[in-house]
């Protein structure tokens, strides 16, 4: 993220949507702004402007804008790691229920503990011991 550019640049950085065609392209703005701003209100972020600075949003909107970029650029999979630090509760809830399509995302995040932990905890060997985790090839019971 770029602080001092708008929100719609940042969101189509290097995607810009264009309109005409040979030497004559330009970038469409207005339809521009118009997905950045309904791609934000997926997620939960009310954007007045797509046009004022990324730097005047708080950081968990700042984050949201990250989401909602690799989400309409067709992610396939997005690892994350402590996204959600700086959201509310109810932004976290918003963008983890954000998916386009059930399956092939997954959401994840050690600061999402009631959605994102992992059935049963892993005990990681000291690097020092000579115990083997259960989970190993070699522990495993025939």
């Amino acid at each position: 993220m770029i602080p001092l550019m708008s929100i719609t640049r940042n969101f189509f950085m290097g995607r810009e949507p264009t309109v005409g065609w040979g030497p004559f392209k330009r970038i469409d703005w207005k339809h521009a702004d118009r997905v950045a701003k309904q791609e934000m209100a997926k997620i939960g972020i009310d954007v007045r402007d797509p046009g004022q600075p990324v730097g005047t949003l708080s950081g968990g909107e700042r984050q949201c804008v990250a989401i909602a970029r690799a989400v309409y650029f067709g992610a396939k999979v997005l690892i994350l790691d402590e996204p959600t630090s700086a959201l509310g509760s109810s932004r976290r809830r918003s963008c983890c229920a954000t998916s386009p399509r059930p399956g092939p995302m997954a959401w994840r995040s050690s600061s999402l503990p009631t959605t994102c932990t992992m059935p049963t905890p892993w005990r990681m060997p000291s690097p020092c011991s000579s115990e083997v985790p259960a989970w190993a090839p070699s522990a495993r019971r025939r």
